[in-house]
C-alpha cells in the first residue's frame, strides 16, 4: 500500500468510526493475513513527516480513542517495531486533518470539530459557571455537583415524554471545575463529553467559554485523569457527614436526634459553591444554610434538661411568655453540660450560628435589588469554612460523651483530620 494512500485509510477511519476511533495496525495486513513487506518502514517515515501519528498500550490505557495526546515522535517511531499490530492504532496527524475536514461538516457543534481536528479526547475547556444555571434550575433534569465534580441528565419521566424536544435530552457524563491564579472558578468538561452534546447545547456552552488560563481542580485531575482516588471531599458534603455523625451519637446518648433531617441521600441542589456570584444567590444560600442549622434542629433532642419558654417582661410591664430559639436551647444545654478547656472553642461556635440566622433575618423580609459581585464568592468561602468547623465542633463535642466513647461509632479520617476542600 502506497503511503498516501495508508494516510487515506487511516483519515477516512478516523472521522467515519462515530467515536474518532484510531486504525489497529493489524488492519493494514493483506487477505492473507501477512503483514506487507515494508509496512513498517513505511509507517516510520509517515510519522517522521508528520502525515500520521501511532498509540499503543505503552501510551495509554485505550489507545484506540485520543485520550491525553501522543508522545513525542521519537518514541511513536522506536515503538514501532515493537508494538502489538493489534491493539497499537494509527490517527491522522492534526495537521493533515486540518486540511481534509471540512467545517459545515459539524456545523453548530463547536466541540465535536475540535476532535475532528484531532484534539485529544480529555482535553478539557472551561466555562463560566452561569452555563450550570438552566440545567439546577430545571427540575426535568438530574443535576448533581459536590464541588469537585458533577454530572447532568434527563430525568427518565421526562426524557420519554414526547414534549421535551430531543435537542434538550442532555447527557453529560461527567463535569468538573478549574481555577484560575486568582481563584476564579470555572466549570470544566472534557471535550468526549462536549462532543456528545446536541448542536443546540454546544452552541450555548461555546458561548460560555472562558480563557485557557483556568486549571482542573486537583481531585478531579486525580479520579478523571489518573484514576487515582481524591485527597479530600468537599466541604459540604463534610458538612453532611457530620450532621449524620452528630445524630447518631445522639442517639447512642439515648435522646432523639438532633437534627430533623441529615438530608444525607438527597442533597440540596443549592448546598453548593455559587453558580452566579449575585446578592439572590449568596442570600438563597444562607437562608438555606440556616434551614439545615437552626430550622433544623428538633428541642425534643433537650428532653427535660432545659426550660423551653422564658417570662419576657414587655415595655408596657407585663409579662408575656415566649418560645426560646433552637439555637438558644441548644448553648444553653452545651454550656450547662460541657465544659470546654478552650472556652473561646465554644463562643466561636456559637458565633458562627448565630451569624448564619442573623445574615437570614433581613434577607427573609426585605425586598432587594440583585447585585452581581464577584465578592459573594469570597464571603460564601468564608461562611461555608466557619459553618463546617461549627459543626464539627459540635461533633467533637458530643463525641466526648461517655456513651458516645463505649460506642462502635467511628469517625471516618477525612472528618477526623479536617480534611475537606474549601473551595
Amino acid at each position: 500500500m502506497k503511503p498516501e494512500k495508508v494516510v487515506e485509510v487511516v483519515t477516512n477511519h478516523y472521522l467515519s468510526s462515530g467515536d474518532f476511533n484510531g486504525l489497529p495496525i493489524a488492519e493494514l495486513r493483506e487477505p492473507s493475513g501477512k503483514e506487507p513487506k515494508g509496512l513498517i518502514t513505511s509507517l516510520r517515515r509517515l510519522v517522521e513527516v508528520g502525515s500520521i501519528r501511532v498509540l499503543s498500550p505503552e501510551d495509554d490505557v485505550n489507545p484506540h480513542i485520543i485520550g491525553r495526546g501522543f508522545p513525542d515522535v521519537a518514541k511513536q517511531v522506536e515503538g514501532l517495531s515493537r508494538y502489538d499490530p493489534d491493539h497499537s492504532c494509527l490517527y491522522p496527524a492534526p495537521s493533515h486533518l486540518k486540511l481534509v475536514v471540512k467545517p459545515e461538516d459539524y456545523a453548530g457543534r463547536p466541540f465535536t470539530l475540535e476532535l475532528a481536528h484531532g484534539s485529544a479526547q480529555f482535553q478539557y475547556r472551561s466555562f463560566d459557571l452561569a452555563v450550570l444555571e438552566r440545567y439546577r434550575n430545571d427540575p426535568r433534569y438530574y443535576y448533581t455537583a459536590d464541588d469537585v465534580c458533577g454530572s447532568i441528565s434527563v430525568r427518565d419521566k421526562f426524557y420519554v415524554a414526547p414534549d421535551m424536544a430531543e435537542r434538550d435530552k442532555v447527557l453529560l457524563q461527567t463535569f468538573g471545575f478549574s481555577y484560575n491564579e486568582q481563584m476564579d472558578r470555572a466549570v470544566a468538561v472534557f471535550l468526549r463529553y462536549l462532543s456528545g452534546l446536541s448542536p443546540e447545547h454546544q452552541q450555548v456552552w461555546s458561548s460560555q467559554q472562558v480563557g485557557p488560563d483556568f486549571r482542573l481542580h486537583p481531585d478531579y485531575y486525580r479520579s478523571a485523569i489518573l484514576g487515582e482516588w481524591g485527597e479530600r471531599v468537599s466541604i459540604h458534603d463534610a458538612f453532611l457527614a457530620e450532621m449524620v455523625l452528630i445524630n447518631e451519637m445522639a442517639c447512642v446518648m439515648g435522646r432523639r436526634p438532633l437534627f430533623r433531617r441529615t438530608y444525607k441521600d438527597d442533597k440540596p441542589r443549592r448546598l453548593s459553591f455559587l453558580i452566579r456570584p449575585t446578592r439572590r444567590e449568596y442570600s438563597e444560600y444562607v437562608h438555606l444554610l440556616d434551614k439545615l442549622l437552626s430550622d433544623n434542629i428538633d428541642p425534643a433532642f433537650f428532653m427535660q434538661d432545659i426550660e423551653r419558654e422564658e417570662d419576657v417582661t414587655r415595655k408596657d410591664g407585663r409579662i408575656e411568655v415566649r418560645h426560646k430559639g433552637t439555637l438558644r436551647l441548644l448553648e444553653e444545654w452545651i454550656r450547662r453540660r460541657y465544659t470546654s478547656r478552650e472556652p473561646a472553642v465554644l463562643d466561636k461556635m456559637f458565633d458562627t450560628l448565630r451569624k448564619v440566622r442573623k445574615k437570614r433575618q433581613p434577607i427573609a423580609h426585605e425586598v432587594e435589588d440583585d447585585v452581581f459581585d464577584q465578592e459573594y464568592i469570597r464571603r460564601q468561602r468564608e461562611l461555608v469554612g466557619a459553618v463546617y468547623d461549627a459543626v464539627r465542633t459540635l461533633r467533637m463535642i458530643l463525641e466526648s460523651h461517655p456513651a458516645v466513647r463505649a460506642s462502635s461509632i467511628v469517625v471516618p479520617e477525612y472528618l477526623r483530620l479536617g480534611k475537606v476542600w474549601s473551595m
